[in-house]
């Protein structure tokens, strides 16, 4: 079972396989860190367009435009 805490580390270093086992293990997407950080911005700022792709498959619109 994947952790948060892996799930995160995963959209930092870029690990695809991490972050589609933790999506199919139907676990919070959208978690976020003690910056206020989630897998997507994470993603992001590190530039794994892979990732980011992939998520952003899972992540609802409203959710990712939040204020």
């Amino acid at each position: 079972m994947i952790t948060e805490r892996e799930y995160l580390e995963a959209a930092r270093t870029g690990n695809l396989q991490v972050i589609n086992e933790y999506i199919l293990q139907k676990s919070d997407i959208f978690v976020k860190n003690g910056f206020d950080m989630n897998a997507l911005m994470y993603a992001s700022v590190y530039g794994h367009i892979n990732v980011v792709n992939r998520l952003l498959e899972v992540f609802p619109l409203e959710h990712i435009f939040a204020k």
